[in-house]
């Protein structure tokens, strides 16, 4: 698409200009920040002599260098982001004239470009979910640069001031350094390479005809290369860890360790390899500008997108080395900082990015170049690639990163890239992919959901209606306009962000019982002042707060409402009191100081003392239930243990302690009676039957009445008899002729049957004898009880001899008479009972559903504890719970504390104890051999103890508080109203 560019030269005057833009782009926020004071100082102060310029501009780098964020502590998920945090941390310092009204014009432009192009809605947001505007900071640094470049070039003074003080330090070039030898002073490959390629001898730099095409492929070609690189190691230390999460054999973390050193040696030989490359790409756009602007400003939109994917790439490869070295129990989990770029931050740049590349795709004039199409077709392919490989992990660090994901490569199907078109609007796609980041903001998460409630209309109506009122109308905002506009912002942010209807009703129960309907009832924002009091009301600590907090979100909307209006209306915003912007502050001050409360040890010790608590309330919930499962008459246990096998002791009822007449008396085996009178006798006197051998046939037994689902099919009965039999004695031989006498002696069996098969026999031998003449011809088949010359057994049990009743004098024997059958049966017992533990796990699953159920409500107790320390560490640790994704995993991934249930819509984590119930009850493979009770409850206090210790150790590093982090641009941009 596109036809090659002619031969194009770029101007010495041009080409040095770009190289200088291009250097300063790659120095960094405290630079970038730097720059943008000064580049204010030189509006207001354009005659600045080059030694009052360079001294202002040394306090200004002082101010930096002494009160930034520390750079190793930062959790900011890109330089933009952090450059707010500098200038909350610096402004407030600059004090003397001219440089307070440098900072305060730097910051407001800054802070607009975060805002500029978007909705008006979107433009009081809180500034953490401007992500997708980080674009326009990049644009309005490389304007800042441009000024400040162009201003030194006109002016002597300025040039001097510049390149002798820390910005000429901090960059390492001058402002009138030839494009030639800038590139020799500073590290960046890839920019030098194109400058001396196409360097001509006046100092112009020069592209023959498709130079910049082809120049653009092979750059992109490198930068791609280096990509794909980290993008294997990212999916292989992905699997390591995986598998090593899973199982921690030596095998597994063997393998990680070789993945990690693996990675590791790979970073240090490409970390510089596409250095350079994004700053070459500009000055390639400059060139591409002279012959076709709109090819230019893809080429720059390109390179952000392009090196960005690397960068995101090779931070998410070095983060997961940080994770596998975590899981080794190298690194500790509180260095939140060594987790940037990992799951969570690269899924944040994937979004970012992508909304940016569908963006080159709207109020096109003409195709996009087909070098740059392809590069984003591969730039697609490879998100795809890596959300099938990272899925695993995204579940274990939140179940949203995978939606979100999955949303992502949704919207990507949409762009047709063979076409080089999006099927549909670009903005309403744009809008999509934004919406879809946004979940991932969990405190700020229901934003847009909140401005819709009805309750805020009439805000909304005032943002749309009083700010940018020039813009919109034409004309200015008139007084009484804004002394209404100023009113209403000031009341919302005031007081109604306070009220019960924005900020929870105030009171409000605390019991276990409570917990979770009351954190359940409305978004974390609107629970803010629950929140404040639970540690009070439901522990006996200290509140967050003695007074009413503010609902987060309202009050940044109307403070930034409230600041947009004064700030486009200066003059009419003169005369109202400072006790109006003062009273703002101290509300929004107030609530980071109070959510930073939250960051204590005891009250961490309190909540997982609760937690624990809780748990272990339902676990005895449940034992109790499984022992009432145990002896439910329709399940046939008969208090049996579900886990001991089939050789367990005997069920408390079975066959021969029951009041089944099967057992009281026995009749014959095979039928009949013993004599003309008898046929049954009892069994009283077989005091000595040895059971044991006999268990799993108890079991079954039983079990064969089972309604238990499957339990009973395939077992069978047992059942008994009695027998008697004449064993042989002796054989002796008269010497009458072929007569043969043998000499009998009667024994009484007891046979026990599982099913048709004799399985155990319990045998008495008597002494009283029989003896039979038999012809030696008939020896081998002469029946002794059946056969004519043979005597009829049974009379003698009953009768004149009553043998039966002398059993215990005689001796007695007794054993399994099939092995083979019981073998099977031992084998089909336990199948059965693995059957009957299902049906209890899926009975646990289920009552964990039911709210009036002893087990349901103990779940929703451990639920409330739960979903308690998930918002007061959501409120608490925003930062954190956004960089460290071993933090995030355990308040809202897959290795999350275990609640009872799913407190939200059932989803398919298993991360609560009625999943974990159903899971093992319903799964093809059979259930764990032992109780998974206390394997669950070490799992879930593990996790508890695992997220304390986690906390504790955020706490001991010195972090600063993270709260007002959240809220510190909007209080800065009211503080310089």
């Amino acid at each position: 698409m596109g036809q090659p560019l002619p031969a194009v030269t770029l101007p010495k005057r041009v080409t040095d200009r770009e190289v200088y833009l291009a250097v300063a782009a790659a120095s960094g926020p405290e630079t970038d920040v730097l720059a943008g004071i000064v580049r204010h100082v030189l509006l207001l102060r354009p005659n600045l002599a080059a030694a009052r310029l360079r001294e202002l501009s040394t306090t200004v780098a002082t101010a930096i260098a002494q009160h930034r964020p520390d750079p190793a502590r930062d959790l900011s998920p890109d330089d933009a982001f952090r450059m707010s945090r500098i200038l909350v941390a610096v402004v407030p310092h600059l004090t003397t004239t001219p440089l307070r009204e440098a900072a305060t014009g730097y910051t407001r432009e800054f802070l607009r470009s975060f805002r500029q192009g978007a909705g008006q809605r979107r433009q009081v947001q809180p500034l953490d979910l401007q992500f997708d505007r980080v674009p326009n900071v990049r644009r309005l640094c490389r304007q800042i640069w441009a000024g400040l470049y162009d201003t030194a070039v006109a002016r002597p003074a300025v040039a001097a001031g510049i390149d002798t003080g820390p910005l000429g330090a901090a960059l390492g070039i001058g402002t009138g350094d030839a494009a030639a030898v800038a590139v020799t002073k500073v590290d960046l490959p890839v920019l030098r390479t194109l400058v001396e390629q196409h360097i001509q001898p006046n100092g112009a730099l020069s592209m023959p005809a498709g130079g910049v095409q082809s120049t653009l492929g092979a750059i992109s070609g490198s930068v791609s290369g280096v990509r794909d690189q980290y993008t294997t190691t990212l999916i292989e230390i992905n699997v390591s860890i995986g598998k090593a999460e899973d199982k921690k054999t030596p095998e597994n973390l063997s393998a990680l360790d070789k993945a990690i050193k693996k990675a590791e040696e790979l970073d240090k030989q490409l970390k510089d390899a596409a250095d350079g490359s994004k700053e070459a790409l500009g000055v390639l756009a400059a060139v591409a500008d002279l012959v076709d602007a709109e090819f230019g400003n893809d080429i720059r939109e390109f390179a952000t997108i392009s090196v960005g994917m690397l960068t995101a790439a090779q931070k998410a490869a070095r983060a997961s080395a940080q994770v596998g070295k975590f899981i080794q129990g190298i690194a500790s989990a509180s260095s939140c900082e060594l987790f940037l770029g990992g799951g969570i931050g690269f899924a944040f740049v994937m979004t970012a990015l992508m909304i940016q590349a569908t963006g080159l795709f709207g109020g096109r004039s003409k195709p996009i170049e087909q070098v740059i199409l392809e590069e984003l077709r591969k730039l697609a392919e490879l998100v795809a690639e890596l959300r099938d490989e990272m899925r695993v992990r995204f579940d274990r660090i939140d179940a949203r990163l995978d939606r979100m994901y999955s949303g992502l490569l949704a919207r990507l199907a949409e762009i047709d890239f063979n076409l080089g078109q999006v099927e549909g609007n670009v903005e309403e796609l744009q809008a999509s992919l934004y919406q879809l980041h946004t979940e991932l903001t969990r405190l700020t998460a229901d934003f847009q959901a909140q401005l819709d409630a009805a309750h805020r209309r009439d805000l909304v109506e005032g943002i749309n209606g009083f700010l940018n009122f020039q813009e919109r109308t034409g004309q200015p905002i008139d007084n009484e306009t804004f002394l209404e506009a100023e009113n209403l912002f000031f009341t919302w942010g005031n007081d109604h962000a306070r009220d019960p209807l924005q900020a929870g009703p105030e009171e409000r129960p605390f019991t276990d019982d409570d917990l979770l309907t009351e954190l359940t009832r409305f978004s974390t924002a609107t629970n803010i002042n629950y929140l404040r009091l639970a540690p009070a009301e439901r522990f006996g600590l200290a509140p967050l707060a003695s007074g009413r907090l503010a609902n987060p979100l309202d009050w940044i909307v109307a403070a930034e409402a409230y600041a947009q209006l004064s700030e486009e209306s200066p003059a009419l915003a003169a005369p109202i009191s400072d006790n109006r912007v003062a009273a703002l502050i101290e509300i929004g001050a107030a609530l980071g100081t109070a959510l930073s409360r939250i960051a204590d040890p005891q009250l961490f010790d309190t909540l997982h003392d609760h937690y624990r608590t809780r748990y272990d309330d339902l676990r005895r919930a449940i034992s109790d239930a499984e022992a009432q499962f145990r002896i439910a008459p329709r399940h046939q246990l008969h208090n049996i243990t579900l886990f001991g096998g089939a050789e367990q002791g005997p069920p408390d009822e079975h066959f021969f302690n029951s009041d089944r007449e099967t057992w009281v008396e026995l009749g014959r085996c095979g039928g009949g009676r013993f004599d003309d009178k008898v046929a049954k006798l009892s069994t009283a006197a077989i005091t000595d039957l040895n059971l044991t051998p006999l268990r799993p046939y108890l079991i079954a037994d039983n079990l064969s009445n089972s309604s238990l689902p499957g339990v009973a099919s395939g077992l069978r009965k047992l059942s008994a008899c009695i027998a008697a039999s004449w064993r042989l004695i002796s054989s002796e031989e008269p010497g009458l002729g072929n007569i043969v006498r043998l000499t009998y002696e009667l024994s009484m069996h007891v046979n026990i049957n599982y099913g048709t098969e004799v399985v155990y026999r319990y045998t008495a031998d008597t002494r009283e004898r029989f003896i039979a003449s038999v012809p030696k011809s008939e020896l081998g088949s002469f029946d002794p009880t059946t056969g004519p010359r043979g005597k009829n057994p049974y009379p003698l049990l009953v009768g004149d001899k009553k043998l039966w009743s002398k059993l215990t004098t005689f001796p007695r024997r007794q054993a399994i008479v099939n092995p083979a059958l019981r073998a099977a049966t031992v084998t089909t017992v336990a199948a059965k009972l693995r059957l009957a533990q299902r049906a209890f796990y899926n009975q646990v699953a289920e009552r964990l559903g039911q709210a009036g159920d002893p087990i349901g409500r103990f779940g929703r107790r451990l639920t409330g504890a739960k979903l308690l320390w998930q918002q007061l560490v959501v409120a608490g640790f925003p930062l954190s719970v956004q960089a460290n994704e071993i933090l995030r995993g355990l308040v809202l991934g897959g290795n999350a504390l275990l609640a009872g249930s799913d407190a939200e819509a059932e989803d398919a984590l298993l991360d609560d104890v009625r999943d974990l119930y159903a899971f093992f009850g319903t799964r093809r493979e059979d259930p764990p051999a032992a109780n998974i009770s206390a394997e669950l409850r070490t799992l879930a206090l593990g996790r508890a103890t695992q997220l304390k210790t986690l906390l504790d150790g955020i706490v001991a590093a010195g972090n600063p508080p993270e709260p007002p982090q959240v809220f510190a641009p909007t209080l800065l941009r009211l503080s310089l109203l």
